[in-house]
């Protein structure tokens, strides 16, 4: 209660008041009021401002910095495992952003490496080509003769290698549409077989598919060039007298081709290094022939290019077989 008295000088008493409730001083809660109504909302308001624009811009900073390290040749820096577990369009960014960077590290180790095989291998024909100049035992024809024979083989050599740089800029696109056709696959077979025939006389090569097989929307070129070159590294790894055995048949919507030599096979290990660029397992002997170890790598990215997938294993009967699944129809198995 509040109570106000005042005292009588002239008596022992006192005058008292007692005020009411709604009398009672109160105390000053402004300031509270203010504080609840505005600066508290207002600052929940900044710090959520503040927290929301570090989680966006967070994502986009660790981006500039992926693409500084990018633009200097550091492909080590992929950036969705530093956003966490975000699942919102940053993070779809952040994926195509390392599909990219992993992307343009293959190409650029691929080319780096094609470029050093390369040059590794125009030295043995320089150097040949050198030694035929410089050769005093040599008459003028027989020096004519072997120089024309490595331009050749360097000819060759740049041809396949462009080739191969330009399948790996292509990597994951199928034909275009103008450029795929219809044709027999077993028309195409005999015609390659034929010319296989002719070249490699002291080998038979024994043909099993039907005549009917054929092809839609593919493109007739590439695909000669995926079978003449397995078949060709099917005849060359073949002993002399030997038999190549090429069959062909279609299951569902696909069609399996395989050529089996009667060669020593390959080791286990080795089945997937054959098939990479300027990889020989017989350096020596393929050199003699005339091979760089482009030929496999070649018809693998045809076939993959085609839509078709090329592989190896050895034969329980002896020898390498080599296995090509295709598509019966390009469109309808190329997603």
């Amino acid at each position: 209660q509040v109570l106000i008295g005042i005292h009588f000088k002239n008596a022992p008493a006192s005058f008292v008041i007692r005020l009411p409730q709604s009398m009672h001083p109160r105390p000053n809660l402004r300031i509270i009021h203010v504080s609840l109504t505005l600066i508290l909302p207002l600052l929940i308001l900044l710090g959520f401002s503040h927290w929301f624009y570090l989680y966006l811009i967070r994502p986009v900073n660790i981006l500039k910095t992926a693409s500084v390290e990018l633009a200097q040749g550091n492909f080590d820096h992929p950036v969705k495992p530093q956003l966490g577990k975000r699942k919102d369009e940053l993070a779809q960014l952040a994926d195509t952003f390392d599909f990219m960077a992993g992307r343009i590290k293959s190409l650029v180790a691929s080319q780096r490496q094609l470029i050093g095989d390369l040059s590794h291998e125009l030295r043995t024909p320089l150097t040949r080509m050198t030694l035929a100049v410089e050769s005093h035992s040599l008459c003028h024809q027989e020096q004519k003769r072997r120089i024309e024979q490595e331009i050749s083989l360097m000819n060759q050599l740049v041809e396949d290698a462009m080739t191969l740089a330009w399948l790996d800029s292509e990597h994951n696109q199928t034909l275009p549409v103008h450029l795929q056709e219809d044709f027999s696959l077993s028309l195409l077979l005999d015609l390659i077989c034929d010319d296989a025939d002719f070249e490699f006389s002291h080998l038979s090569i024994k043909r099993h598919y039907p005549n009917n097989l054929r092809l839609e929307q593919s493109h007739n070129l590439a695909l000669s060039q995926v079978v003449e070159n397995i078949i060709r590294n099917g005849l060359m790894h073949s002993p002399e007298n030997g038999q190549l055995l090429v069959t062909a048949q279609s299951q569902q919507k696909h069609v399996i081709i395989e050529v089996q030599d009667q060669g020593i096979g390959v080791p286990e290990d080795q089945l997937e290094r054959i098939f990479q660029p300027f990889y020989r397992l017989d350096k020596a002997r393929m050199r003699k022939k005339g091979g760089f170890g482009l030929g496999l790598s070649l018809a693998r990215k045809q076939a993959e290019r085609l839509g078709g997938k090329l592989f190896a294993y050895n034969s329980s009967q002896g020898g390498l077989v080599m296995s090509l699944t295709l598509p019966i129809k390009l469109n309808n198995s190329v997603d």
